[in-house]
């Protein structure tokens, strides 16, 4: 009923850890999350077994195991009717006026309504290397003519020591690698300096899911969309300060919108991570084809 009597192996029968995120009865429809040590590229030879019906030899399903904070998971939201958090019993979100919608990627997502809703996260730690990414459906659209700027992270200590990962509106100051309205932007700033990075696609459609990927450290500072790089430079800062990471807006250095006010998201968010590893252009990749809603990494076999 609920997919406590499942277990998985592999190839080797090795029982594997699992999440289950969905599991709708009605629907039919289930999301579970099993990590694997290597997944080989190009390759129908891996495979995965699915058992149920024996409740006395199984593991039961469990977060903290697969998004383990050794493997840099540091905080995994997937928004199933909650702000927990799956990497951690610490850093749960603490909400501020959004909501639950049930038309995520995966599973379920969480609203935000472009004025009030945002949620924050308290005591994360510094972060010299890591990479932020989630699935965002913008509810207008995003393009040349946009107005406002949107953050969809941030994190501010002070005018000269923030950071932000936004959808850029003709509000924003222009600056030297900043983008334009309609660009997904990624900003790392501390008092020695700071670099941006801009999205080349220039415009992003409302109700249409897209998945960002910004990570930063090892050498590079990249930004992908849908998996792809779009944009990439060697400079990068350490996000750092004891300051809330806010998921849903971000506030403003006043150099780069007028007054430095906070500028809030406007539609759904899903599957949002903040790890403390930078990520490979694999892995993201992986991440996109693995989540996106047609997905075809894997093919399930019936008996």
């Amino acid at each position: 009923i609920d997919g406590s009597d499942c277990i998985f192996i592999d190839s080797q029968n090795k029982q594997l850890r699992f999440e289950i995120e969905q599991w709708d009865i009605t629907k039919k429809k289930a999301s579970i999350w099993i990590p694997l040590d290597t997944v080989y590229g190009n390759s129908d030879k891996q495979t995965i077994t699915m058992l149920w019906g024996n409740r006395n030899n199984v593991l039961i399903s469990d977060s903290i195991p697969v998004f383990d904070t050794s493997y840099g998971f540091l905080g995994c939201y997937h928004f199933n009717g909650n702000l927990e958090n799956a990497a951690s019993n610490n850093f749960n979100g603490i909400d501020s006026s959004s909501y639950d919608t049930s038309e995520g990627v995966i599973g379920r997502a969480r609203f935000f309504n472009g004025s009030t809703s945002f949620f924050r996260v308290e005591g994360l730690p510094d972060r010299p290397s890591g990479s932020i990414s989630c699935w965002f459906r913008p509810a207008i659209n995003i393009d040349q003519y946009t107005s406002k700027t949107q953050g969809i992270w941030g994190k501010k200590i002070a005018d000269d020591h923030d950071f932000t990962l936004s959808l850029q509106g003709l509000d924003f100051f222009p600056g030297t690698g900043a983008g334009v309205a309609g660009n997904l932007i990624a900003k790392l700033e501390e008092p020695e300096g700071g670099e941006y990075l801009a999205s080349k696609t220039p415009n992003f459609f409302g109700n249409v899911w897209y998945f960002a990927f910004w990570s930063w450290g090892d050498g590079s500072n990249s930004l992908y969309i849908n998996g792809i790089l779009e944009n990439s430079i060697p400079e990068y800062r350490a996000v750092s300060g004891e300051s809330d990471d806010e998921i849903g807006r971000s506030p403003y250095d006043a150099s780069n919108t007028p007054d430095g006010v906070p500028g809030y998201f406007y539609g759904a968010l899903d599957e949002f991570r903040l790890d403390s590893k930078a990520r490979s252009a694999d892995w993201v990749k992986l991440s996109f084809m693995n989540q996106r809603p047609d997905q075809k990494l894997i093919t399930i076999i019936k008996p």
